[in-house]
């Protein structure tokens, strides 16, 4: 497969042009310590490198390539960092719904509370399926993705499922004590 670039162009472009990339992530504010860091420059070389060419075809280039590439890498990276954040939001393991009705559970979850009324009724609620899926949640501390795996369903499935659950458990507040 041929370059665009020989070795030289392809040293001179990025010499000339990379910087773009770094004002982007700078204005981002993706710090040097992001994980996503080096895939993140990655992706705005590759997006630098698509601009030129698209650019390079009009008639008005290289007067205007800088601001042109400028949001070019800025659009990529943005998706870059939405789907990250969608992932995050995806791989929560509660809801807010959910938090709100087993608010106190974390901090003495022993057998005190496993023999309570309360945990009893709840357990009772929910049918040996939803239990399976609680307890992947609550004490195992599965991502969504982890659960579908395991379960041989979609994680589409697992939300609804999980949907399911808390609309279920919202009548059940947790006893004052």
């Amino acid at each position: 497969m041929k370059s665009f670039f020989d070795w030289e162009e392809e040293v001179a472009f990025f010499t000339q042009y990379e910087g773009i990339i770094y004002k982007v992530m700078k204005d981002l504010h993706v710090p040097r310590s992001h994980a996503q860091y080096e895939d993140f420059l990655q992706n705005g070389r590759i997006k630098l490198v698509e601009a030129y060419v698209e650019k390079s075809k009009q008639a008005n280039f290289p007067e205007r390539f800088v601001g042109f590439a400028y949001r070019k890498v800025r659009w990529k990276l943005l998706d870059l960092l939405r789907k990250e954040q969608r992932h995050i939001e995806r791989s929560a393991h509660w809801s807010d719904e959910l938090n709100e009705v087993m608010s106190d559970v974390h901090t003495d979850m022993g057998t005190a509370l496993c023999e309570s009324e309360w945990v009893q009724q709840i357990w009772q609620a929910l049918d040996a399926e939803e239990q399976r899926l609680i307890y992947e949640w609550a004490f195992v501390g599965s991502s969504v993705t982890d659960i579908a795996k395991k379960f041989g369903i979609s994680r589409k499935t697992v939300y609804e499922r999980r949907k399911k659950i808390q609309l279920k458990l919202m009548p059940y507040k947790m006893p004052k004590v």
